[in-house]
């Protein structure tokens, strides 16, 4: 398998409470850039994961030993979100449906 796509993870901070202001504060974005092996999903698996055929839907494998995660994915332009992310030994799968 050839990990030659391109896919920038976005991860949002979660929001704290400032005790001056008595406001919540977001935390800064994080991206980070991987190469990743990208499909389209399965239809037997869209069907599982979403419950319908959803227009969109691609798998996300990341090869490496430090586990992933993301709010977003950025792919050639469109945003994904994430459904299911599996941790493997070596691998990191990120299973995601179009943000449209």
């Amino acid at each position: 398998m050839r990990y030659k796509d391109t896919v920038t993870l976005i991860e949002h901070g979660k929001e704290h409470y400032n005790d001056e202001t008595g406001d919540y504060e977001a935390a800064e974005i994080q991206k980070i850039t991987r190469s990743c092996h990208v499909s389209d999903m399965g239809t037997d698996t869209m069907q599982a994961l979403f419950g319908a055929y959803v227009e969109g839907a691609k798998v996300f494998r990341f090869r490496g030993t430090e586990p992933l995660t993301a709010d977003e994915l950025l792919y050639r332009g469109n945003l994904y979100l994430p459904k299911r992310i599996r941790h493997t030994a070596h691998d990191t799968t990120i299973e995601a449906r179009s943000k449209q």
